[in-house]
């Protein structure tokens, strides 16, 4: 395989690994999604079994024939897989979902920013809201 330089390359020879919608379906090439790998007919060997003692969390893990890995990605008509963020790292607000990893990404080409970590921070209103932190490099 050729690597694409920031992507996570392709699936693993033997895993059907695909990015899926909430209601468990296929999404089309550049369409943002949750990767999964396909448990049926076979399970993979050696992907998770279960969190001890939590039978509930581990049936969020599942979506029909999927095991949920937890990352937001999308793939692109190469097949090449993008990363996105962490699916629990999504901030909910007023209904739209936001990327934390896009936020900083946004605040770290500004010149004077040497780092940013964005968070959540509950609202009332909205659920949620962007917060933000940087760190302020050198003034040019």
């Amino acid at each position: 395989m050729e690597p694409k330089f920031g992507s996570m390359g392709k699936p693993a020879p033997g895993i059907h690994l695909a990015i899926i919608d909430d209601a468990g379906k296929e999404v089309s090439t550049n369409t943002e999604g949750d990767i999964a790998v396909k448990l049926v007919p076979e399970k993979p060997q050696g992907l998770f079994k279960e969190y001890k003692n939590d039978a509930e969390r581990t049936a969020d893990t599942r979506r029909g024939d999927w095991y949920i890995t937890g990352d937001r990605a999308y793939a692109d008509d190469e097949g090449y897989f993008w990363f996105v963020s962490r699916a629990d790292d999504v901030i909910l607000s007023a209904g739209y979902r936001i990327g934390p990893f896009e936020v900083e990404s946004a605040l770290i080409e500004h010149t004077a920013v040497a780092e940013s970590a964005v968070v959540s921070s509950p609202d009332d209103t909205r659920g949620e809201v962007v917060k933000a932190f940087i760190v302020l490099g050198a003034r040019l």
